[in-house]
């Protein structure tokens, strides 16, 4: 889970979750000749855990992760690790940590 705010309140992100709706068609109105076929409608959803305890699903333009900047410092601290033991080459020994 990440903290985040989703619709301006503090809660936590759970997962994105991919939802899809059937559109039916749509005969032609009159003075119109053609309808539309219909389809299915995909998009996608964060889920999300307010304060209080409600579970919501938000539009992901309207979350906004508080711990980014932490992330992206553990992502490249694991990245330079990575780097490090690519450079020493095969057999190298593991750095202590």
């Amino acid at each position: 889970m990440r903290l985040c705010k989703a619709n301006g309140k503090k809660a936590l992100f759970h997962s994105w979750e991919q939802v899809s709706k059937v559109v039916p068609p749509v005969p032609p109105r009159e003075g119109q000749t053609t309808g539309t076929q219909g389809g299915t409608l995909r998009y996608t959803v964060g889920i999300v855990e307010y304060e209080d305890g409600r579970v919501d699903s938000v539009n992901p333009n309207d979350i906004v992760f508080l711990d980014t900047p932490k992330l992206i410092q553990k992502v490249e601290r694991e990245i330079a690790k990575w780097e490090t033991r690519q450079a020493a080459g095969p057999g190298a020994s593991e750095p202590d940590a």
